[in-house]
């Protein structure tokens, strides 16, 4: 067995705007219209229009930085980074103090994972202007990637107090609030971008909000009303798969294991060679009291993936619930080893939820010293691993 983390979408909004980046001139009203995005441009109308003003050669210096910086927009939009950089750099030598610029070019830096580098771009486009809001929030933004969620707080905090309506910081601010489990904060602000969406909002876009409102529900064991966000996030966005593995997780937590099953058996319909949602499947059979198919299922996704440590473990479950103990350990060992445990070394959770469980089989095996060992370790790395495996009994 191992806990399905609800994996659910964190809203990253880039600046779509091109904040200060007008040019003075350009060849006709139009093609200054669509190098600045705007009429409606498409992002090959607005390179265009940028390029013919950059090729007549009539703007130099300050003048034109912007065109640039445009230019290199309309090429992000379509797919080429490498391009919308080198004109970045070059609007920025010529422009320094372009607010767009210097945000786009953050953007760039992120994509890449140079965070340090979209970092101080952020910092200096703040610095140039302390009001820069958007400046904020995808400082805030680069922080929760970062996992820096008392920062990412702070400057989501910022944005809240100058645009008290825009609904992405609630929800982002609710997404690091749950990372710091300060759960209540987290479901009062996803509450408050809830009703802030816009009457256009997508089904996606909505779908979006009530499956992060939906986790710290959740982690509060708060299923009731975890289960009903999940819901409306599946019946707004029934294709993504997100959801559908989240609502069968807490279901199955929950204690609806029979409810969790057509979630699986659909996920399955969509790709039959998906291991990981065999060994689901395992799992909650054996919940269901169904430890033949539950072992037919978690050998299917060994098959499928040879060195799946999920379906070890998930074996080891169904062994020890059918107190064959030696073979409960030995899976668990396995799946242990496949997640490259070293006894004495640095513990992620997933490990520690491993170790948990076979330290409660050794415990029932009549091994006292190596169960506590392995209970010890396991709250240490992640003390809510009891409470939650609590609720699922071995």
């Amino acid at each position: 067995m191992t806990r399905i983390i609800l994996a659910i979408a964190f809203i990253v909004a880039w600046a779509g705007a091109l904040i200060g980046a007008a040019p003075a001139l350009a060849q006709t009203k139009q093609q200054i219209a669509w190098c600045n995005g705007k009429d409606g441009a498409t992002p090959k109308q607005m390179f265009a229009s940028c390029d013919v003003a950059i090729k007549t050669g009539k703007y130099k210096g300050a003048q034109l930085g912007p065109f640039y910086i445009n230019r290199g927009r309309a090429s992000y939009d379509l797919g080429n980074k490498d391009r919308a950089m080198a004109d970045y750099e070059r609007g920025l030598k010529l422009s320094p103090k372009d607010l767009a610029g210097i945000l786009n070019r953050s953007n760039i830096y992120f994509d890449r994972g140079e965070f340090d580098k979209a970092k101080v771009d952020l910092d200096r486009a703040i610095s140039i202007n302390p009001k820069f809001t958007l400046g904020y929030y995808n400082r805030g933004t680069l922080f929760y990637k970062i996992k820096d969620f008392t920062r990412a707080i702070d400057d989501f905090t910022v944005v809240i107090k100058n645009a008290p309506k825009f609904g992405p910081a609630y929800n982002n601010r609710a997404s690091a609030y749950t990372s710091l489990k300060q759960y209540d904060r987290a479901i009062a602000d996803s509450t408050m971008a809830i009703s802030l969406l816009p009457s256009n909002a997508t089904d996606v876009d909505r779908a979006i909000l009530y499956g992060t409102r939906a986790v710290p529900y959740a982690k509060k064991l708060d299923y009731a009303h975890a289960i009903a966000d999940i819901n409306d996030a599946v019946r707004l966005n029934p294709s993504s798969r997100t959801y559908l593995v989240a609502r069968q997780a807490m279901y199955d937590i929950n204690g609806q294991s029979a409810l969790a099953l057509p979630d699986l058996d659909e996920l399955l319909k969509r790709d039959p060679k998906d291991a990981p949602v065999w060994a689901t499947r395992c799992i909650v059979r054996a919940r269901m009291g169904e430890p033949e198919p539950a072992l037919a299922d978690c050998n299917h996704a060994l098959e499928l993936d040879p060195r799946l440590a999920q379906a070890f473990a998930n074996r080891g479950y169904v062994y020890a619930k059918l107190k064959q103990y030696e073979k409960a350990i030995a899976e668990y060992d396995i799946a242990l080893e496949e997640k490259g445990y070293v006894e004495g070394k640095a513990v992620s959770d997933d490990i520690a939820e491993y170790l948990y469980q076979r330290g409660v089989i050794r415990l029932r095996n009549g091994d006292a010293l190596g169960g506590a060992r392995d209970i010890a370790t396991a709250k240490a790395a992640n003390p809510d691993t009891v409470e939650f495996y609590a609720r699922y009994g071995i």
